[in-house]
């Protein structure tokens, strides 16, 4: 009831699976660093993850395959075909197997199926494998078309998935459609995104090899002595691929904290200096929270402004990323940084050095680790749920998104100022004010500040 294909591409290993049998993605593919099974037709999973381990651990394909065909009293009802790290191949359909059924195997890949039109289904998916040019995905893709447009599952379609790894136990991609009227279609889709938003990401992944997470693009990058990276012309050359590519890998590196860039300068591992550390631990002793979010209220509203007249549709994106990326974390640490990470991107793409200045100093000063212990008792004691904080962020870039500079101002000022009531709030019960004006009331944002 399913067809599928094995092939590698150099250090790449690839499997494709389609049938009409929901979410045949999740239980087909078996893949690893060197090696990959694809278990199929009754599939016995554990010939999966097994076999996996023993053929990453160098078994033969034909070995580790011959011993499950004896041990297993269902292997009449099996299909199966694997690739072990020596970049061999070995294939078993099941005598009860149903119609019709096969394999077939070829020095870089295998292909094998039942519940099959006929035996084209998989002679055209390794012939088109074997002609495709381009990325191993596009190749993966147009083979399992080929086979589809020979009748593929002969009850029809409903599910597909594509699994790629690059030499590392994780996969580098894994696409499924679990239920889908075109499930190849979905997966070319979804390929399609994963281009624009995922693939130059890769790039900058952790390794087996780069543990410390101080990334493959960076450690390879043979760093100037100032920790500046090579252009993204010396990069793409480097790592084979596009200068778009590149650029949105260091991109994402960007917003993580692991690179900087200077405007005519170049691109440099780390964070630049920051001149205005010792001037914020002296300004945060001599205030408190309350008087730090005013000044919030001053500035950030105005970069908001300039934000939505600057920004760029890929600035907005990662935007939206980290608005989501906040609502999906599991711990307070994880909400403030992606809360701090959205708010400085704003910064940033104002484009006004000396506002970018000022909300540097107010952002070092609001990171006081009592501070950020105060604003997650506020957060928690106003109720206000992550969805709510991600209803205003939605506002706010949706605001920016638009260009829209005066509701970009206005978002971005309620925004801060549901953050100001919910942290009066706390401080007025915990009685940790010190100023009396403060505590009787007279201290209080004003509006007309978002209003100018």
């Amino acid at each position: 009831m399913t067809y599928s294909l094995i092939a590698r591409a150099g250090d790449e290993i690839g499997l494709i699976v389609a049938s009409k049998f929901f979410a045949c993605g999740a239980a087909v593919p078996f893949v690893g660093a060197r090696s990959a099974v694809a278990s199929q037709a009754f599939c016995n999973p554990v010939w999966g993850t097994e076999g996996r381990t023993r053929l990453e651990a160098g078994e033969t394909a034909q070995k580790v395959l011959a011993d499950f065909v004896a041990r297993d009293a269902g292997q009449s009802i099996r299909q199966a075909h694997l690739m072990d790290s020596h970049g061999r191949f070995a294939a078993h359909t099941g005598a009860d197997c149903v119609d019709w059924c096969g394999h077939l195997i070829r020095d870089d890949h295998s292909v094998a199926g039942n519940m099959l039109a006929g035996p084209d289904v998989i002679a055209e998916t390794s012939r088109a494998f074997m002609t495709a040019q381009g990325p191993l995905p596009e190749r993966l893709l147009a083979a399992m078309r080929a086979g589809e447009a020979a009748g593929g599952d002969k009850r029809g379609r409903q599910a597909a998935g594509m699994v790629i790894h690059r030499g590392e136990a994780h996969a580098w991609l894994d696409l499924r459609a679990d239920d889908d009227a075109d499930p190849l279609g979905e997966l070319e889709r979804l390929w399609d995104v994963a281009q624009e938003r995922y693939v130059g990401f890769t790039l900058g992944m952790a390794t087996a090899a780069n543990f410390s997470r101080m990334l493959d693009l960076i450690a390879a990058g043979e760093l100037g002595s100032d920790g500046r990276l090579p252009t993204e012309r010396a990069l793409a050359e480097r790592f084979g691929t596009s200068r778009r590519l590149v650029r949105l890998a260091l991109d994402a590196l960007e917003v993580e904290g692991l690179v900087w860039r200077k405007q005519g300068s170049g691109t440099f591992a780390g964070q630049p200096s920051d001149p205005t550390g010792d001037l914020a631990a002296r300004i945060a002793g001599e205030t408190d929270a309350l008087q730090v979010m005013e000044a919030r209220l001053c500035i950030e509203p105005e970069l908001a402004a300039l934000c939505a007249l600057r920004m760029t549709d890929a600035e907005v994106a990662r935007l939206r990323m980290l608005a989501h990326r906040q609502v999906e974390a599991t711990d307070p640490q994880g909400t403030e940084l992606w809360d701090g990470a959205l708010h400085r991107l704003i910064a940033h793409c104002a484009r006004n050095r000396p506002l970018l200045t000022a909300f540097a100093l107010l952002d070092r000063i609001r990171s006081n680790p009592d501070w950020v212990a105060l604003r997650a008792r506020a957060r928690a004691r106003s109720g206000a749920s992550l969805a709510v904080t991600l209803s205003e962020h939605e506002v706010l870039i949706n605001a920016i998104g638009a260009g829209d500079p005066a509701l970009a101002r206005q978002a971005m000022y309620d925004h801060l100022s549901t953050r100001f009531a919910a942290l009066r709030a706390e401080l007025d019960d915990d009685m940790l004010l010190s100023n009396a004006s403060v505590m009787d009331g007279k201290v209080a944002p004003d509006p007309s500040l978002a209003r100018r």
